[in-house]
């Protein structure tokens, strides 16, 4: 009813064919709590038909339906006393600002703004019909108590804060990143650390490698988003990570023997330094794969069918579960055990030939660590797995690195003494005679005395019956060097990025 009130009492004073015009700055069909409202009137009067000075009145229709009048007085500007807004307007004025406020909570409802020009001095209420006046100018939005969709901060719409920030750890580094932003055109980056270090920095990407870090320090990260006009939203919640050193898995273990017994077998190998547990592989022939975890450097299988041959291999654990490269294998056959026959002491032979002098022997064990070959006169490590599996330039470097105090070498040697034998070293080493046709599990070496098979610890150790890197590069493709599979003495070439055993050696070239 107010309403209607109001229009009539403003639209009798209208002059008939006067062509006016007010108009309400558009306004968004619901505004939210914290979002701003700028009401702005404008006159597209004709100039003809423009009286000199005008007074305009404004008013607001709240939720209830009540009317009050916007008055000229700060200290109460709304009134339920119908009065003008603004007085003796000059022609040359026709941009009004209204009303210009932040939504807060409890104003929630409708709201109609109406605005009209009227004669100066004149009241449309008191002074009848002789009174010219403009159109009234009406325009309707919806206040909210619930929080506007986009963030806003000052009564701008702001980006929203970056979803799921991850901080993942690495060696001295951490790779933090977020969700995407829609209408992001940059992204900033604040961290902190536990020792008081801080900083900020700019990206595009949603993600971030922070490298240079201290290991064992916690890093602390949040993140931005900014809009085309450089304008920063919400800041993400904090997510922290600690950079810790790479945990390696241990070097491969060295097998010494699988020794058979009466329906057993006694597995052997070498500790190795970071090794928490060894994980031990058998396979019966033409049988599955088993494995059982073990603590100590021994493993005695038994309940085995005599007559099987049974292959055994093992790996290394460290604390955290990574494990090491297999060893090399070996193969032993459990039997019965005959009852020996009784001892016969035989009489002293007389004038038996003496042994072979240690000169007549193919290999001579030095007692430094070294194994001098009198074919040759080449030195050979006695340990034949002290490096494990290792591609061609990095064995080349072990081997020239190798010096005293390392793989069980007293011999003085020095760094740039040791290398990797030639292809022909090689081919002059190995005795094809001794080439286990059956299993392939034998290396293709004497023993010391040059009179049978070499076994463990005469006069090598840790021999594996794989293949082993020359110091050769082939010829026609550099990618290739040559190597000798010493199960069965095959001479052969392999890509240099692909992994073999390593034998250094060292006397003349």
């Amino acid at each position: 009813m107010q309403k209607l009130i109001l229009i009539v009492l403003f639209c009798v004073t209208q002059t008939v064919g006067a062509t006016f015009e007010l108009t309400f700055s558009p306004l968004k069909p619901t505004y939210h709590v914290g979002e701003c409202i700028s009401l702005k009137l404008q006159e597209t009067l004709q100039a003809a038909s423009r009286f000199h000075r005008v007074d305009l009145w404004s008013a607001v229709q709240l939720p209830t339906g009540a009317l009050l009048f916007m008055t000229p007085f700060a200290f109460e500007p709304f009134s339920p006393k119908p009065q003008l807004f603004r007085e003796s307007l000059e022609a040359t004025k026709k941009a009004h600002e209204i009303l210009d406020f932040e939504v807060m909570v409890g104003l929630s409802g409708q709201y109609t703004f109406y605005a009209v020009y009227v004669e100066e001095g004149k009241n449309p209420f008191t002074d009848g019909d002789a009174v010219y006046s403009s159109n009234i100018a009406q325009v309707s939005t919806t206040l909210s108590d619930e929080p506007p969709p986009i963030p806003v901060i000052d009564c701008i719409s702001v980006l929203p804060a970056p979803s799921h920030p991850v901080a993942q750890p690495d060696e001295s580094a951490v790779v933090f990143s977020w969700g995407p932003v829609t209408d992001a055109a940059s992204y900033v980056i604040y961290w902190r650390a536990s020792d008081g270090s801080g900083a900020s920095l700019s990206v595009t990407a949603t993600s971030y490698m922070h490298t240079g870090l201290i290991n064992g320090v916690t890093y602390i990260y949040s993140v931005t988003a900014l809009d085309t006009m450089g304008r920063e939203g919400i800041k993400s919640v904090e997510v922290a990570a600690i950079p810790k050193a790479k945990i390696t898995p241990p070097p491969a273990p060295t097998a010494l023997s699988a020794e058979a017994g009466d329906a057993q077998v006694v597995f052997t190998w070498q500790a190795v330094t970071g090794a928490a547990s060894y994980t031990v592989y058998w396979q019966s022939a033409g049988g599955a794969v088993e494995s059982l975890s073990v603590s100590g450097t021994v493993f005695t299988h038994n309940g085995l069918v005599n007559g099987t041959s049974y292959t055994y291999w093992l790996k290394a654990v460290n604390a955290t579960g990574q494990e090491s490269s297999p060893s090399g294998s070996f193969t032993a056959t459990p039997q019965v055990v005959a009852t020996p026959p009784p001892v016969v002491v035989p009489p002293p032979v007389v004038e038996s030939p003496p042994s072979p002098a240690p000169s007549s022997y193919r290999y001579t064990d030095n007692g430094d660590g070294t194994v001098t070959d009198n074919s040759s006169g080449l030195i050979w490590l006695k340990n034949a797995n002290c490096f494990g599996y290792q591609n061609w330039e990095t064995a080349r470097q072990s081997a020239a690195n190798l010096a005293h105090g390392q793989c069980g070498l007293s011999d003085g040697s020095t760094q740039g003494m040791w290398r990797l034998p030639t292809k022909e070293e090689w081919v002059a080493m190995i005795d094809k005679k001794y080439i286990d046709r059956e299993n392939y599990r034998q290396p293709v070496l004497s023993n010391a005395a040059g009179t049978g098979p070499w076994k463990e610890g005469d006069a090598f150790s840790g021999v594996q019956a794989y293949p082993y890197w020359s110091s050769t590069p082939f010829a026609t493709d550099t990618d290739y060097a040559w190597y000798v599979y010493l199960d069965n003495g095959f001479v052969s070439i392999d890509r240099k990025t692909n992994s073999n055993y390593v034998w250094p050696l060292r006397g003349r070239y």
